[in-house]
């Protein structure tokens, strides 16, 4: 194509852009809600998050413009996978992007960090108090401490801590960090300020307090939730790791589970689990009774493809990493 050409197309294209920004709406379809009309709603959906225009933070027409000429796109998530919120940013732990990123959802404003050679296969991430990240790395079997500006301030590691660590959660009140060992088959509990080791509980089994290949973890309400994967239930502990009960059950029925990965809990109780291979959410009681399930399997707003963490905020926005579909989907729980 003549040079006269190619530049001719980038201005039509320009052009449609510019109009179909300015043009008005066309009639969007409403928001998906759980459970369907006309029953009450209790979820809702509200966005998707991948790159940095999914907060409204859109580039200009003109940077438009240049990154057309320049045969440039913008950065997106590549496999999101632990999340966590504090201050109204989303922290996610990008396994295939070997990262970590941080979405201010106030400014709006994006930030990768990738702290060089650090990180092989981040999976976990948990903010404390003070605003530093905490990042588990499987591959690497450790946890890595960043400062709130994304700088490296500690890598923590060592077989007598933890094998292969993936979920993290922390109780910012009284500052513990929760490490999951899915290989180590147990909860290494680590102090925030120091990094010292706090206490380790857990063994490999499927009795009450054992595990079998746990993989996230959530702190409310002064209680610990583990996701026990390949026991099929999800297991719930005192903060000083003594079991207190457990639910769920392999099947492929509503609330049996075929891979519980990511567990959340709202300020009403209620406990979130994302079962990767049913592609959905499903939400239980405090007594482990199922009320309600949402999400399906596809790429459509709020539909999942192998989806992985969750994290709910005090806001009782639910965040839900979209793994395979490379984006974070954004519910709200509706009382």
């Amino acid at each position: 194509m003549p040079k006269s050409a190619r530049w001719f197309a980038l201005v039509l294209m320009l052009l449609v852009a510019l109009i179909m920004e300015t043009r008005p709406g066309m009639g969007a379809n409403p928001a998906p809600v759980w459970p369907s009309p006309p029953a009450r709603a209790r979820i809702q959906f509200v966005k998707v998050i991948s790159s940095l225009k999914d907060l409204g933070g859109k580039p200009s027409l003109w940077e438009r413009f240049l990154n057309l000429v320049a045969g440039e796109a913008p950065e997106r998530l590549v496999t999101p996978h632990g999340l966590a919120v504090f201050e109204n940013r989303l922290y996610i732990a990008d396994s295939d992007g070997h990262a970590v990123w941080e979405f201010d959802m106030a400014r709006p404003a994006v930030h990768r960090w990738d702290i060089g050679e650090h990180f092989l296969t981040p999976i976990g991430i948990a903010v404390d108090q003070k605003g530093k990240v905490f990042v588990s790395d499987s591959g690497r079997g450790s946890v890595f401490v960043l400062s709130p500006e994304g700088r490296l301030l500690k890598a923590i590691r060592g077989e007598n801590l933890f094998v292969r660590p993936t979920g993290l959660a922390v109780d910012r009140a009284r500052q513990k960090l929760y490490v999951v060992d899915t290989a180590g088959n147990r909860i290494t509990v680590l102090d925030t300020e120091s990094y010292k080791l706090v206490t380790i509980f857990g063994r490999r089994g499927d009795k009450p307090g054992e595990f079998n290949y746990p993989v996230h973890a959530f702190v409310r309400n002064d209680r610990l939730y583990v996701s026990d994967s390949l026991n099929f239930r999800v297991q719930v502990f005192t903060l000083d790791g003594r079991f207190e009960s457990s639910f769920g059950r392999m099947g492929d029925g509503s609330g049996d589970f075929a891979r519980p990965k990511g567990v959340a809990v709202d300020s009403a109780g209620h406990i979130y689990v994302v079962d990767a291979l049913f592609d959905r959410v499903q939400i239980f009681d405090r007594d482990g009774r199922l009320l309600l399930p949402f999400g399906e399997s596809g790429q459509g707003l709020g539909e999942f493809w192998l989806p992985t963490g969750i994290y709910i905020d005090e806001k009782d926005r639910i965040f839900v990493a979209d793994s395979s579909n490379r984006r974070v989907e954004v519910f709200q729980y509706l009382q």
